[in-house]
């Protein structure tokens, strides 16, 4: 049997009638309390596990917290819907008769969205370089993920009536094939499942608990999907931390977890709950680690704490104040390959940080000058 800390206990035994907001640091164990607060309403409550949906961001994650639920002890008939929020939505919208641009078709909507980039340029009488075909990939992702419509967008850059043209006539084809994209998952399903009352029903009817993985990460269309989903009857629990927030060049939005989770989900009462202890790391990166994120003003304040303070860890600061990049580069490669040669550190246990690729491109060439023990993965490993 596991042994779970109390903060991991609270979190298992939330009351029922009530939304939950967990701040899970960095190595917390928050995907083995997840699979235990499953354990625990399957067992202990009772509950059928279709009256549980998990939403997770991505397909790794996915998998890991199956995992997990086989770890505790579930066999793959008793454990719920374990879902990424698009397979989800492609769950409802499969069998529709579209044309599928994504996965092994994705070439065409790349092929598209190229016919749509020159015809932009055309109309706007632009030269070939004025519109990059991946910047207006992103741009129409972004604008799908917020939910907004090519009538709509707005693009504050150089150039940005010429995206929004894009996007307009990238639209245009797609409707006109009734095809669809990765990008058009989650809208598309917020679309049948406001305009269904029938399917609305069937998805959410008898749905009593819902626990949504890496909140900090989620955009405005898998805000409205939970949003659907949790009505005025499901208990919703989140999970993540605001300090791990990665993706808003993706659309993510941390108000959400910040505070307008509170505010959207305001019809039952709500709890907080701490993940603060840390298995990933030993004292000294913990405090580095909280020393660093305290200079962020817009976070929720919580400890990070080594659940272990006595395991080994360790920080080596090196800049180039007084030493020339070269030189800096040469010491940082020296230390690394120290602790793998004469101490014997994994390479997957060590981490480089530094504030810009370049740095770390021009550290790489150095590690890789310096000795054969550290090539290929082995060294990527590290950055």
């Amino acid at each position: 049997m596991i042994e779970l800390t109390d903060e991991q206990l609270q979190v298992i035994n939330h009351p029922d009638g009530a939304h939950a907001k967990v701040l899970s640091v960095a190595g917390s164990g928050k995907t083995t309390t997840m699979a235990y607060r499953i354990k625990h309403l399957l067992e202990e409550k009772q509950i059928g596990p279709r009256q549980i949906q998990v939403l997770m961001f991505n397909n790794l994650a996915k998998d890991q917290f199956v995992e997990k639920l086989s770890d505790a002890g579930m066999l793959q008939r008793q454990m719920p819907p374990v879902n990424t929020f698009h397979s989800y939505a492609y769950g409802l919208i499969n069998g529709e008769g579209f044309l599928q641009w994504f996965g092994y078709n994705e070439e065409l909507a790349h092929l598209e969205l190229v016919r749509a980039t020159s015809q932009a340029r055309k109309k706007l009488g632009l030269d070939e370089n004025a519109i990059d075909v991946d910047d207006a990939k992103q741009a129409i992702g972004l604008w799908k993920g917020a939910l907004i419509a090519p009538s709509q967008a707005g693009y504050a850059s150089y150039n940005g009536d010429a995206y929004v043209e894009v996007y307009k006539t990238f639209e245009r084809a797609r409707l006109k094939s009734n095809a669809i994209t990765f990008d058009d998952f989650v809208p598309l399903a917020i679309t049948m499942l406001n305009n269904d009352s029938r399917l609305r029903r069937q998805k959410t009817d008898g749905l009593k608990y819902i626990i949504v993985d890496e909140y900090q990460d989620v955009n405005l269309g898998q805000q409205m999907l939970i949003e659907i989903l949790a009505g005025s009857g499901a208990d919703l629990m989140v999970i993540g931390d605001d300090d791990q927030t990665i993706y808003e060049w993706r659309g993510a939005r941390s108000d959400y977890i910040l505070g307008e989770f509170q505010n959207t989900f305001a019809n039952k009462p709500h709890r907080t709950y701490n993940l603060t202890h840390s298995f990933r790391f030993g004292y000294d990166i913990a405090q580095s680690s909280y020393n660093v994120i305290l200079h962020n003003s817009n976070r929720l304040i919580k400890p990070v704490v080594s659940n272990d303070p006595a395991s080994d860890s360790q920080v080596t600061l090196i800049t180039d104040k007084d030493r020339p990049g070269d030189s800096a580069n040469r010491q940082l490669a020296e230390e690394i390959l120290g602790l793998v040669k004469n101490k014997g550190v994994k390479p997957p246990d060590i981490r480089v940080l530094a504030r810009t690729y370049a740095q770390l491109d021009s550290f790489s060439t150095e590690l890789y000058d310096q000795g054969d023990s550290l090539q290929g993965d082995r060294a990527r490993s590290i950055l």
